[in-house]
């Protein structure tokens, strides 16, 4: 191989922090802010990506086939910006759910079937 393809921007969706992240103080109010400032019709866009494009955020095969169809050998990838969960202001909490993202994304990286 004569040069490698980095993808330097790619996002997965790890279900196991949003489940977390749901029980925390302030979780509900966020939600309801981010859809304020979205507006209506933005977020009915947005929820409709999301639902388009989660089997290429959670399913590591389809998500090498993709690379592979576009000449992508390598990915450095983090869980969708929505998953940052900067508004928790308890460092407990922030720690575990740091902890708890940093191994889903490392888990999804070593998945692969066959």
């Amino acid at each position: 191989m004569d040069h490698l393809v980095v993808d330097v921007h790619a996002h997965l969706w790890a279900a196991e922090v949003e489940t977390m992240a749901r029980t925390l103080p302030g979780h509900a109010e966020r939600i309801a802010l981010d859809l304020r400032r979205l507006g209506p019709l933005s977020a009915k866009t947005a929820a409709d990506r999301f639902v388009n494009e989660l089997p290429l955020l959670v399913d590591v095969n389809r998500r090498l086939a993709a690379m592979t169809a576009a000449g992508v050998d390598v990915q450095v990838v983090s869980v969708t910006p929505t998953q940052y969960h900067h508004w928790i202001t308890d460092p407990g909490a922030a720690r575990d759910l740091a902890r708890l993202t940093h191994e889903a994304v490392a888990g999804h990286c070593v998945r692969r079937s066959g």
